[in-house]
């Protein structure tokens, strides 16, 4: 026996089929009706559809645009018709003709229906005119005086921020000034040390530096003591030459030295002789004739003929002349006979060199009064010293003509 089915299945099938049945119905229905908007109703060829309606509404739009433009034109026609209304004294209030004349150069013409006096009416013009300024300005004033114009919310908002802005900065150059001046107190602290510091040392270095002169003008002193350096002054003269032959009764001497050892008439030589290693003064001679190899001279004094006569083989020096190597000298000082520069002359006429200062090389230091640091110099370079009446010994004294 078959199932019976149940009613609410059915009854559900059955509104399942007629709601699908109405859809379908429905949409063929907005289907044709898009389809006679778009392409339009065969039945209704008068009924718009929708290009027609896109098609007016730009046709519409492009009317208006061209209104607006007419109005702009109108407008533009109407200031210039007031621009040529201002010449002929018109003016309106609105609407209504407050007053003007149609010919400028007329002395009265008709105004609202009555003949005036154009004088009188410019007068009342430029009353009405100026009525009209007044309160023109009257409005102005009343509206930019109100209470709503006097306050700017933007531009209180801007200052207000620029003056956070500003307070932050000054803040910010207040953070920044303590630090500096916090790294400035550090540094010149630091500074006040560093010259503690160093003048310490430079005291240290200044004590250091005075022990170390002091140690040395003592170790100068000593060296000088134990060097024995006392200034030794000329008491014998080294031979440069020989007496050949004597000839008493003409008082010449005949020597070893000529032209080629640089002998020259007027050379002066102390004529001594060694005894037992013991300097003995015989006598000075002149040069007067120089020949190759000798020279005549002739005997200036003798010390002693009985005990000491010239004799063949005497030595002959003289302090100012060398003939291998001139002697350098150096006159400091006052004199008595002769000042410092005649005294160098007669040095280099005799063959000797003069320079300024003593020091290596020096042969002799010729010392007048007021001479006490040369004579020390002369000490500590074993420099032989000599007076101005041991130098004339040696020398003639004569000056060159000028």
């Amino acid at each position: 026996m078959a199932q019976r089915m149940h009613p609410g299945i059915i009854g559900t099938a059955v509104l399942c089929f007629a709601l699908t049945a109405a859809f379908g119905a429905g949409a063929l229905v907005k289907g044709g009706d898009v389809t006679r908007l778009r392409d339009g109703d065969p039945e209704r060829p008068s009924a718009d559809t929708v290009p027609k309606l896109l098609d007016q509404r730009a046709k519409e739009k492009a009317e208006i645009e061209g209104f607006e433009r007419e109005v702009a034109l109108r407008s533009r026609a109407l200031e210039r018709a007031d621009v040529e209304l201002s010449r002929h004294l018109v003016y309106f209030s609105g609407p209504d003709l407050l007053g003007g004349i149609s010919t400028p150069g007329a002395e009265s013409a008709n105004i609202r229906g009555q003949q005036q006096k154009l004088k009188d009416h410019r007068l009342a013009m430029a009353r009405i005119a100026l009525e009209e300024s007044g309160k023109r300005l009257e409005s102005l004033k009343s509206e930019y005086a109100s209470a709503e114009r006097q306050e700017y919310p933007q531009l209180d908002k801007s200052i207000a921020n620029r003056n956070t802005e500003l307070n932050t900065v000054n803040q910010r150059i207040s953070e920044q000034d303590a630090l500096f001046q916090k790294d400035r107190t550090g540094l010149t602290e630091k500074l006040d040390s560093l010259n503690a510091e160093k003048d310490k040392e430079d005291r240290v270095l200044r004590e250091e530096r005075s022990r170390r002169q002091t140690r040395v003008a003592q170790l100068e002193d000593r060296i000088r003591e134990l060097l024995e350096l006392d200034l030794r002054w000329l008491t014998e003269i080294e031979p440069v030459g020989s007496i050949l032959t004597v000839e008493e009764r003409s008082a010449r001497v005949i020597i070893d030295l000529g032209s080629n050892e640089r002998a020259f008439p007027g050379l002066l030589f102390e004529a001594f002789s060694l005894d037992k290693g013991a300097f003995i003064s015989k006598g000075m001679l002149e040069v007067i004739e120089v020949k190759d190899g000798i020279s005549v001279c002739r005997i200036l004094s003798q010390k002693d003929r009985r005990l000491h006569p010239l004799a063949k083989d005497d030595r002959i020096g003289n302090p100012t002349f060398n003939p291998k190597r001139p002697k350098s000298f150096v006159v400091a000082g006052e004199f008595e006979l002769y000042n410092k520069t005649d005294l160098e002359a007669f040095i280099r006429r005799s063959g000797g060199i003069v320079v300024e200062k003593v020091g290596p090389g020096v042969d002799f230091l010729v010392a007048g009064n007021r001479s006490d640091r040369e004579q020390a110099s002369a000490r500590e370079y074993q420099v032989v010293g000599m007076k101005e009446q041991q130098l004339l010994r040696y020398v003639l004294p004569l000056f060159v003509p000028k």
